[in-house]
């Protein structure tokens, strides 16, 4: 089924007279208040069920870089001009002159944020940057595992970034060693840690109150050489507008009348357009219907085989 064929079934909802595509000049507004019930249900349709997609996404991380840039004792702000490069973004850094790692917050042209003000002397200075952070693309909605480097192990999940910069155990323990940690008192320095990432960590980031948020995928240790890291994802819905109407609507299985449109329908009994009242309890109905099939669906029923003990 076609978005634009989706539409024209939604519209018998809304008044006869409202029901044109694209909107009558008389009536605007209801394309848009279809599209957006649409939207909504594939977002409802698409998180955590058997339709969501997943796939292996690849990463390229790079050893660790120096370039120039313009400081200010006491400022946030680094002024890298031609030598910003987007990966650096939400990276760990050191400042020639400073005493502390930072890191990179946010950027504007080419002008980056750092959290900590810089505590050296102004004027222009080496940074070092460690490549520990890849900002995701924003159609992937969920990091899974297996996380890893290729050729290299399988890294651990973090809870949050102030869970990663922790010492390791020094014993191996068939892999356990690098979920187990030491206790320390501070922060270990970026340059003497520099390795093969052993954790990860993913992070919902707003840089101010109006951003956008974005997802940040970061690694410790930071990388010292060229890495290519595997991540298992899950991609977000689909999103249409009014003029995708030849576009396509990924329903698996054919599953469009008993699934897609009656979410749908749901989704749109709350547009200020809707008109269709008294029929407003079977489309609920319908609703729990779809919602109830739709979790009883799983492409793989075998989860394999697992062995318990005879006695626990």
């Amino acid at each position: 089924m076609t978005i634009g064929t989706l539409l024209d079934r939604l519209l018998t909802h809304f008044s006869p007279e409202e029901r044109s595509v694209p909107d009558s000049v008389t009536y605007p507004g209801r394309n848009a208040a279809v599209i957006q019930a649409i939207n909504g249900a594939l977002q409802e349709l698409f998180t955590n069920s058997v339709w969501t997609r997943r796939d292996t996404e690849g990463f390229l991380l790079y050893a660790p870089t120096s370039v120039t840039a313009t400081v200010t004792e006491g400022s946030k702000t680094v002024a890298f001009g031609g030598n910003w490069n987007a990966r650096f973004l939400g990276c760990s850094c050191k400042i020639d002159g400073g005493t502390v790692d930072n890191r990179i917050r946010s950027v504007s042209s080419t002008t980056a944020t750092m959290v900590y003000p810089h505590d050296g002397p102004s004027g222009t200075k080496s940074v070092t940057i460690w490549h520990d952070c890849l900002t995701l693309p924003t159609n992937i909605a969920e990091v899974l595992k297996p996380v890893f480097i290729k050729g290299g192990p399988m890294l651990s999940p973090r809870p949050s970034p102030a869970s990663l910069n922790i010492h390791q155990t020094t014993e191996e323990d068939y892999g356990f060693d690098r979920v187990v940690t030491v206790p320390i008192t501070h922060d270990a320095d970026m340059a003497t840690v520099v390795g093969t990432p052993q954790l990860y960590t993913v992070e919902e980031f707003q840089s101010d109150d109006y951003a956008v948020p974005i997802r940040r995928l970061r690694v410790y240790p930071a990388p010292d050489s060229n890495m290519v890291l595997s991540a298992r994802v899950r991609y977000a819905s689909p999103s249409y507008t009014t003029t995708d109407t030849t576009k396509v609507v990924p329903v698996p299985n054919e599953y469009v009348e008993s699934i897609l449109i009656p979410v749908a329908e749901h989704h749109l009994t709350r547009s200020e357009f809707f008109r269709n009242n008294q029929s407003k309890e079977s489309i609920a109905q319908a609703y729990r219907s779809a919602i109830a099939l739709l979790q009883s669906l799983n492409p793989q029923n075998s989860s394999g085989v697992r062995i318990r003990p005879l006695m626990g």
